[in-house]
């Protein structure tokens, strides 16, 4: 397996002061992002000089992102030529450093207390559904995920920007929109569904080998008309679980499922799939990764002492029913049947 690590472009690249202006004037905003991801710690004075001057020179929004996020007005976040030719070939997209470590922290503080919100809701059955654990809480309509060998510990949640206005204004950050303009090929990108996932210390477990486009086929109108980013909470790497992708698997037609009954059979036969082609995407906290319906991917357990979070937005062109939308009339549905 291939490690992500080797995008990353090492500090001896830009050795001397004077070099940050020449990436200050290119506008390389990939080359940039790697920089401003290694930061200036245990560096010499002239890079730490050069290192400060390159983080000055980074675009802030005016006010506080809690107060008035940028909802995508902006063209300086579109895919580049190279990330457009990467995503075509390899089918995914992957930039470092997007949103900084103060960002993280209060996106990741708005995540833990949804979970805590959505997990202490009316008790209901926990259901086995293939290698997950899933509880319906009917009155915020959203499904919390536990971890199937330790039943008692949150894997995630899956919608929420129906019901909780901090990530839903996150969602319609410029740097998630505008992106997905050229994922999608839309003007409007608008949310389909919201995942968090979060592996905690010694205990979460693997998001099994797939793809996203069967688990939609049932609950949107187009599954190939949804493309999702992942915003990593802490940093990512093998030992944590971090994300592991098949690059070129989006050009290929939709991989053997696994021949079981029920959730099962959405996930990727490994018999049936050369997951040597795997690579893993170590990157830093704040770091995203875009890709479409049709990626291979997975992640494994995470056996660390710290916890691994990521935070995933799924868009889809304006106009259609979301995830929420559809599993609101399943629970109506459901209700009805009961009733």
């Amino acid at each position: 397996m291939v490690s992500a690590s080797r995008h990353a472009a090492p500090w001896r690249s830009v050795r001397k002061f004077k070099k940050v202006f020449r990436v200050l004037a290119s506008g390389d905003s990939i080359l940039r992002s790697r920089l401003l991801a290694i930061g200036n710690q245990g560096r010499d004075p002239m890079e730490c000089s050069a290192w400060q001057l390159l983080q000055q020179q980074q675009p802030k929004p005016l006010v506080s992102h809690r107060l008035s996020p940028y909802y995508g007005a902006m063209s300086g976040h579109r895919l580049d030529d190279r990330e457009r030719e990467h995503l075509a070939e390899e089918g995914y997209v992957l930039r470092e450093a997007v949103f900084s470590r103060v960002e993280v922290a209060a996106i990741a503080e708005d995540c833990e207390a949804v979970l805590v919100r959505a997990a202490n809701g009316p008790a209901t059955r926990k259901i086995p559904m293939g290698n997950y654990l899933f509880e319906i809480n009917p009155e915020l309509v959203t499904v919390v995920k536990w971890e199937p060998e330790y039943p008692d510990q949150l894997q995630g949640l899956e919608p929420f920007a129906h019901f909780d206005t901090n990530l839903e204004a996150w969602g319609k950050d410029a740097r998630f929109v505008e992106p997905m303009r050229d994922l999608l090929d839309t003007a409007a990108p608008c949310l389909f569904t919201e995942k968090l996932n979060v592996k905690r210390a010694h205990v979460g477990g693997a998001i099994f080998l797939h793809q996203d486009c069967p688990y939609w086929i049932e609950n949107s109108e187009n599954p190939d008309e949804i493309a999702t980013a992942v915003l990593f909470l802490d940093d990512s790497n093998r030992r944590n679980g971090c994300l592991e992708v098949v690059p070129g698997s989006h050009r290929q037609t939709l991989a053997k499922s696994r021949e079981v009954a029920g959730f099962g059979r959405f996930e990727i036969d490994p018999d049936h799939f050369d997951t040597a082609a795997l690579i893993a995407l170590e990157v830093c906290a704040g770091s995203v990764a875009f890709f479409g319906p049709r990626l291979v991917h997975r992640s494994l357990p995470n056996t660390t002492e710290a916890d691994r979070r990521t935070l995933l937005y799924s868009y889809q062109p304006a106009g259609r029913s979301t995830s929420a939308d559809f599993l609101a009339q399943m629970i109506r549905t459901s209700t009805h049947e009961r009733g």
